[in-house]
């Protein structure tokens, strides 16, 4: 029987032969032959093929042998990522090399795995949910001992402190901006930068960690955080987010699917609600789909006051920089009189409001977002194994984005595993737990996380027999290859390798 893969990478010329053997190393063997991978050389690169496991000649004929190289007569050379030879009872066995794990009675340290072998593996990765939570408390608890001002009775006090400085913040900034000391875009990053400490707050205060019994002072923070924020509304938001533990990755994730998660990268929707929090109601109905309990007229209800008048305020202020009022009245559309009304006492508001509140707001909701999807994975994921529910993401190429929400790639992992930690020391235990996080699996730096629709294990929806899907390709592995990022592909189901670009 002919075993077949998911993915080849086709390379034109004369260039050395390399097989994988089993239980090798795909980065290492990338990294031992650099003239295969060669992605800024776009012309030598072709496109990816379902195509055999075994490599093949130009005929289409299968060299049987993995070991040997084939007659100097090749000119187009295939790369096996994952090779599985059959055992004796004709199931495939896989090399161990490969970045799951899989739990079976059968499995054995050589890496053999039976094919009927699930992602879930419940049994395994609860050893590893349990090393993880210990460490994060124990780091917890360490810093918690070593300075007095962690402990908890401190806790409503250092949240107290930080709203009141990111909401100071705010209004000195907005006030300088608007007694023209300081300039448009210095007043957009220093408000976003105190708006995001208060997202912080607002996430801190739904998992009852400041306040627990004064709800009127969370309420009150609340509503302030609101108004700022010009988003989803903190109560209706804490009934959602606290189901995002529950239900993290799965349909009912109502939270993380209203900013994009699951949707192809490419999709309007996602680029629109990327930059809008309005753009959600084109989400809605497809949730509602899948979520009964889910109800679109809810969402309008609790949302609409601050969303819809922030959404106004934009779509105004960008009509007046076009010139359309004055056409408007020129062709005798709108009263003179009225459009002055508008540009007298409407329109400065207008101004002074985006300025300080909604400019603010796209950029640090547009990093959130595209962080906050990007380290979640969603749809074949075990439904409420934490171990796959996020990702840690701290690479140098998004900590622009990360700067706008407070590391959320790179820490928000630790929040999936432990949630009753404040953010301001969930970054300090950051440090020690990062390494055990990654000493457990966890995966790290998946940078193919958008181009597979959030998924673990799908493959890259550029990675097809189209041509038309070729720029995409070498686009996305250019960026990979200067970024030394990683993508995860999966093998019609048997098996996820791990593909790392090699700079060499």
């Amino acid at each position: 029987m002919e075993l077949r893969c998911s993915i080849r990478h086709v390379v034109d010329g004369d260039l050395p032969f390399v097989a994988l053997p089993p239980g090798s190393s795909v980065a290492n063997c990338l990294k031992g032959h650099p003239t295969l991978w060669m992605p800024r050389d776009i012309a030598r690169v072709c496109l990816l093929y379902v195509v055999s496991y075994h490599v093949m000649n130009p005929d289409g004929e299968v060299c049987h042998s993995l070991h040997e190289p084939p007659p100097a007569s090749h000119n187009r050379i295939a790369l096996s990522l994952l090779t599985p030879f059959p055992d004796d009872d004709g199931s495939p066995r896989y090399p161990a090399s490969s970045t799951i794990d899989r739990t079976s009675s059968s499995a054995t340290a050589t890496g053999d795995i039976p094919r009927t072998a699930s992602i879930s593996h419940l049994s395994q990765e609860a050893a590893k949910v349990k090393i993880i939570r210990e460490a994060i408390r124990a780091e917890d608890k360490r810093l918690r001992a070593r300075y007095f001002f962690l402990r908890e009775e401190w806790q409503d006090t250092i949240g107290t402190v930080i709203y009141l400085t990111a909401a100071l913040s705010w209004a000195a900034i907005s006030y300088s901006w608007y007694c023209g000391l300081i300039a448009t875009p210095v007043t957009i990053v220093g408000n976003a930068l105190a708006i995001s400490l208060l997202h912080e707050m607002e996430h801190d205060l739904i998992h009852d960690l400041y306040f627990k019994r004064v709800k009127w002072v969370q309420n009150a923070m609340f509503a302030f955080i609101w108004v700022i924020k010009s988003n989803a509304n903190p109560w209706w938001r804490r009934y959602y987010h606290l189901r995002h533990h529950q239900y993290a990755g799965q349909v009912v994730d109502v939270e993380e699917r209203l900013i994009g998660l699951g949707l192809p990268w490419y999709s309007w929707k996602r680029i629109l609600v990327t930059f809008t929090p309005a753009a959600t109601l084109l989400i809605a109905n497809d949730i509602a789909k899948d979520d009964p309990e889910f109800s679109k007229k809810v969402l309008v209800r609790y949302n609409a006051p601050v969303i819809a008048f922030s959404t106004v305020a934009m779509v105004l202020h960008l009509l007046y920089y076009l010139g359309v009022g004055e056409a408007l009245v020129s062709v005798g559309i709108f009263p003179p009189a009225f459009y002055a009304f508008l540009l007298r006492v409407v329109l400065p508001f207008v101004v002074v409001y985006n300025g300080t509140v909604n400019l603010p707001n796209v950029l640090r909701q547009s990093c959130l977002v595209i962080i906050s999807t990007y380290c979640h994975y969603y749809g074949d994921i075990p439904e409420r194994d934490v171990f796959f529910q996020t990702q840690v993401l701290n690479h140098p190429v998004l900590w622009p984005f990360q700067l706008f929400c407070f590391n959320f790639g790179a820490t928000h992992i630790i929040h999936h595993f432990v949630t009753r930690q404040p953010f301001y020391l969930r970054q300090l235990t950051a440090f020690k737990v990062t390494p055990i996080l990654l000493e457990q699996g966890c995966r790290h730096n998946d940078l193919g996380n958008h181009f597979r629709a959030n998924r673990w294990g799908k493959e890259m929806r550029a990675m097809t027999l189209e041509r038309r899907h070729f720029w995409v390709v070498c686009v996305t592995y250019v960026w990979l290859d200067m970024m030394d990022g990683v993508i995860y592909v999966n093998f019609e189901g048997d098996g996820i390798a791990e593909l790392r670009p090699s700079r060499t």
